[in-house]
């Protein structure tokens, strides 16, 4: 009863001492790492959610700074540009030692005013300590990559899991796409880590989390690219996911395109299929459901979970534009920064007309 006592003032204690970041009862705070490493983990956290550019070199091995612009692939796996650190409240409901490292696991959610309780993810990190016993963090990445293979061809670097046997065809067949695209758009290779799973989950895991909103739904191939340190993270793909190879060499062309994503549509098709297997799901959907007013074309981004209407329509006019004038006509299109031009100026479509231009033109697929 007195141990109880003595890690409940404890608990208590360092909820006051951490601020942001709670600690859940139960977990061993007596150990002067783990002390050392929480308070190291909340000034992290306070810092990233700031908003200013953080000095990665201040909190991440050397070898994570060397490999990475951004080491902390994990605070921006998500939702892109802002750290998730910032969603709910956090909590760490797990830590120690484990070999040379501190392991840290943290509960990010929150309840509402009827205590309903919505987790946001349940993610990992891991803290070093060097000779003089200050503490650093070590990427989830270096982690788990101990457990991967890697092979490469050509300009792309493969990470797998180890149960995988690489298959070199379907490697070359990227490498095609890759060289082909290059030779169009008169672009120089570029190195690129690919890093894939079998699962969505896998993927997660790997990155660094338990648990987050986009586990345990339906699986289907998905990806997600990094042009900070151009990477390619992908699931159900295997080696030849060419959309998000695509944004890394694309996407910085016309960073203010709104077909950015339609281009790569275009290419690599998304979510598993190609882009006229979206188009023809589209037209079936169109065709029963004529209250959608394509006018408000924005406004159509949810159909169901295998076929992403908006991003699909963005990718027929690429079809339409490059199958009238080739890649030069691409190139072209690229450089509007709106709908509403593009719709004007290369297919002659006022903003009135847009349900009727897309609903006609659909039908061929």
């Amino acid at each position: 009863m007195k141990f109880k006592l003595l890690v409940l003032l404890i608990f208590i204690t360092l909820k006051s001492t951490f601020g942001q970041v709670g600690i859940n009862f139960g977990v061993d705070t007596l150990d002067s790492k783990i002390v050392s490493s929480i308070r190291f983990y909340r000034q992290y956290i306070a810092e990233i959610n700031k908003g200013a550019k953080v000095d990665y070199s201040k909190y991440f091995s050397a070898e994570d700074c060397k490999q990475y612009k951004v080491p902390d692939k994990l605070a921006f796996s998500l939702m892109g540009s802002d750290p998730i650190y910032k969603w709910g409240k956090p909590t760490i409901i797990s830590i120690k030692p484990e070999n040379d490292l501190i392991h840290i696991k943290t509960l990010f959610g929150e309840s509402d005013s009827l205590k309903n309780l919505t987790i946001y993810y349940i993610c990992n990190h891991y803290v070093k300590f060097d000779p003089a016993n200050n503490p650093y963090f070590v990427s989830s990445l270096s982690v788990n990559l101990k457990q991967w293979k890697s092979q490469k061809n050509r300009n792309v670097t493969y990470y797998y899991p180890k149960y995988h046997l690489f298959n070199k065809v379907k490697s070359d067949s990227l490498i095609k796409n890759i060289t082909q695209l290059e030779k169009d758009w008169d672009l120089t290779p570029i190195q690129i880590r690919y890093y894939f799973t079998d699962t969505n989950d896998e993927m997660q895991n790997f990155e660094g989390f338990d648990y987050n909103f986009s586990m345990g739904s339906t699986d289907k191939p998905s990806g997600l690219s990094d042009a900070t340190d151009n990477m390619v993270f992908s699931s159900g793909w295997g080696e030849n996911y060419f959309h998000e190879i695509v944004h890394l060499y694309l996407n910085k062309l016309h960073p203010n395109s709104p077909l950015n994503e339609g281009l790569a549509v275009f290419y690599g098709g998304s979510l598993g299929h190609k882009l006229n297997w979206h188009l023809h799901r589209i037209k079936l959907y169109l065709n029963d459901h004529p209250e959608i007013d394509l006018n408000n074309f924005e406004k159509f981004y949810y159909m169901d979970n295998l076929t992403n209407p908006n991003t699909a329509l963005k990718g027929l006019l690429c079809d339409l534009i490059y199958k009238k004038k080739g890649i030069a006509g691409l190139k072209k299109i690229m450089t509007y920064n709106s709908l509403d031009d593009i719709l004007s100026e290369e297919f002659n479509v006022g903003k009135l007309d847009w349900n009727k231009f897309y609903r006609s033109i659909i039908q061929s697929y």
